[in-house]
């Protein structure tokens, strides 16, 4: 093995970089993109390679591309005044984030307030022209009001900015906020292949035909999170996607629809619901079963948590609420559900009451419903299924149900399911992990409760 000294100064310089050289980040599936956790010695790095790029010509010209690959900074204005003096260095860029950068700050370099008002004023028009094609009063009004207010525009502008300066990004983590986004990029952006993009605020959330228009200026990209998405209309244009993550939001059925025929490549869909905080409508596991089995048909990975659904009007969540066929998406090998997807229920965010024949008031949450068919996921599950997991969060029906349902899984997995290699099913009493454990493995499948 070679000694330090012995290494040549390239991988030396690359083990530095945050971007070529990566450290493992405990990302948390439950957290918008700006709560990720930094790399713990980001700025240490970055001030390593800023010290190197001053040693000499010969290490300037090796860590100067590397210092601006994944730039981390909280003025962002002077970050931007180097990219607009010096346009070669933005070209750098492959790891974009603004979770660090200060809002709203009027210390700003002249050359960034003429580049800032010439682009207010391109993104003015363009919302103007947006305004003009709508149908729906609701949203035209919402943009005609945030078209007299500065400040949502001055929230969202920085990462417009430095997206269209950075024309050779690859991985974009932008915090937006209420208003228009994305509005005054100018530039294609040719290697963007994935765009997280996160709302800033702690209520309403993202309109997803916003980013469409960007489908003709990013045509690599395939891989989306969102957080914090609302309902949406028609997309203007198609995108490329294969992994669309939609976290803590709240959309429509309808609106469902449209994300899912303008992703007619989508390979991997995770949706987990976001409550009244984020919107009023909230799609059905049945409604989304239709919509995926009709426009995703090359889907490999499905996961749905609708726990945190509370835009119900206290009906019963009936046959014709939850899933029960996935059998047309044959391509489809893992599965993430949560109890209230597959199980009948109440609605677990309202008491109901009703009354018995003799007058007495019954609290809904003590009616009894009828235990899954034993049947049921034989009959919910493709032939090319390999793992599945079932969860039960806090408001959901309780695991315990399905064990009939998962005995009979593993009765039946050599004959249906032959490439089911692992289930997970955590919430059912000692005993009925003992015994699903066993059947599971006499079958050649591991087994988690």
């Amino acid at each position: 093995m070679p000694s330090f000294l012995e290494l040549p100064l390239e991988s030396i310089v690359e083990a530095l970089c945050l971007r070529c050289c990566p450290l493992h980040r405990p990302y948390d599936i439950n957290t918008c993109p700006q709560c990720y956790t930094n790399p713990s010695n980001g700025p240490e790095c970055s001030t390593a390679l800023a010290n190197l790029c001053l040693t000499s010509r010969t290490l300037n010209a090796i860590a100067t591309p590397h210092l601006y690959h994944y730039p981390m900074c909280s003025r962002w204005w002077l970050l931007l005044r180097t990219f607009i003096q010096n346009r070669d260095l933005a070209r750098h860029v492959r790891h974009l984030r603004n979770d660090t950068w200060t809002l709203f700050s009027d210390i700003r370099p002249s050359v960034v307030r003429n580049e800032f008002a010439e682009v207010l004023a391109y993104r003015r028009q363009k919302a103007q022209d947006y305004v003009g094609i709508l149908d729906d009063f609701d949203t035209q009004t919402f943009l005609q009001v945030e078209l007299q207010v500065d400040e949502n525009f001055e929230a969202n502008i920085p990462i417009d900015l430095m997206m269209s300066l950075c024309t050779n990004v690859e991985t974009i983590d932008a915090t937006v906020y209420w208003g228009y986004i994305f509005a005054s990029l100018m530039q294609p952006m040719p290697r963007l292949r994935e765009l997280n993009i996160s709302h800033g605020d702690s209520e309403y959330g993202i309109y997803m035909e916003g980013v469409a228009p960007l489908a003709a200026l990013m045509p690599r990209l395939d891989s989306m999170l969102c957080h914090a998405v609302t309902s949406c209309g028609n997309f203007s244009h198609p995108l490329n996607l294969t992994t669309l993550v939609l976290q803590h939001s709240s959309i429509s059925s309808p609106s469902l629809i449209n994300i899912l025929e303008a992703c007619p490549h989508l390979e991997i869909f995770e949706y987990d619901a976001g409550g009244m905080l984020v919107g009023y409508e909230q799609f059905s596991p049945n409604q989304a079963q239709v919509g995926l089995t009709l426009h995703s048909k090359r889907l490999r990975v499905l996961s749905l948590d609708l726990d945190l659904d509370n835009t119900g009007a206290g009906i019963t969540c009936d046959y014709d609420w939850v899933m029960d066929s996935l059998v047309e998406l044959d391509k489809l090998q893992h599965l993430s559900v949560d109890t209230r997807c597959v199980v009948i229920h109440p609605d677990p965010y309202h008491n109901r009451q009703a009354r018995t024949a003799t007058g007495a008031i019954v609290p809904f949450s003590r009616h009894t419903f009828r235990d899954p068919e034993p049947t049921m996921l034989m009959e919910l599950l493709p032939p090319s299924i390999r793992t599945i997991h079932i969860k039960q969060g806090p408001k959901g029906p309780p695991m315990q149900k399905l064990r009939t349902a998962l005995s009979r899984l593993a009765v039946v997995r050599k004959d249906l399911f032959p490439n089911l290699q692992h289930v997970e099913a955590h919430g059912m009493n000692p005993a009925a992990v003992e015994e699903l454990t066993r059947s599971f493995a006499l079958k050649g499948v591991t087994f988690k409760g």
